[in-house]
């Protein structure tokens, strides 16, 4: 995996603008650089248990909360994972500054990370079951939440409780790292870009992060930026 750490935001402009001449990647951002690319419902505590029958029970609760019904079970599972729910999805994005946020927005004792992956094709989710997939693939949801529509979410889903390596499924990843001592910094550039918890997350807890995460860097940069 090709890999290059960047030193400030206009770094990081000059590494994107390879990616953004070209719609066949996808991004993910990781805020510390150890995780691996795994989804929740394979990591522990959550892996000690059969994720599909996690999600029915879940589906058995959460229809009560909902208006309207979904139509199969690719829609459950993008509905669960936006929720939190441990599913074998795990989060991406088309957009590479979105990627950048959720790399630098926490940990920040740690180096984030953003993953590029290419690709070539993704799976036609009428035409499939997403438990019966044997390998990890790429799966643009359907827009059933604002969420997943601002964030240009897509997934790989995983195959049955045995992880397959992210690096080995596809033929270019590469690995942006965000180093620790940047990463406000580059919040405060994104922010700049309308990326920020209230634009990725549009509800009023979102908008609720925002105001608080605001409050909280106020003064780092009032001293750097004489805000």
């Amino acid at each position: 995996m090709r890999s290059i750490e960047i030193k400030n935001f206009n770094d990081l402009n000059q590494v994107l603008d390879k990616y953004l001449k070209s719609n066949i990647w996808i991004f993910r951002g990781q805020a510390n650089l150890d995780w691996e690319l795994i989804p929740k419902a394979f990591r522990l505590p959550y892996s000690k248990y059969n994720d599909e029958k996690l999600l029915n029970s879940w589906k058995n609760r959460a229809v009560e909360y909902l208006s309207n019904g979904l139509k199969n079970d690719w829609e459950w599972l993008f509905l669960a994972q936006h929720h939190g729910v441990p599913t074998r999805l795990l989060d991406w994005t088309i957009n590479p500054l979105i990627a950048c946020f959720f790399a630098s927005i926490s940990n920040q004792d740690n180096d984030g990370a953003i993953y590029a992956v290419h690709y070539c094709e993704r799976i036609k989710i009428n035409s499939s079951k997403p438990f019966d997939l044997k390998g990890i693939s790429i799966v643009i949801p359907n827009s059933i939440t604002k969420r997943i529509t601002n964030q240009g979410g897509v997934f790989t889903i995983h195959p049955n409780n045995s992880p397959q390596i992210i690096e080995s499924t596809f033929e270019t990843i590469e690995q942006i790292i965000i180093p620790l001592h940047i990463k406000k910094d580059i919040l405060f550039k994104l922010n700049q870009y309308n990326i920020s918890y209230s634009s990725i997350f549009p509800d009023l807890d979102g908008l609720g992060k925002h105001l608080c995460w605001h409050i909280e860097n106020m003064d780092y940069w009032d001293s750097k930026y004489n805000l």
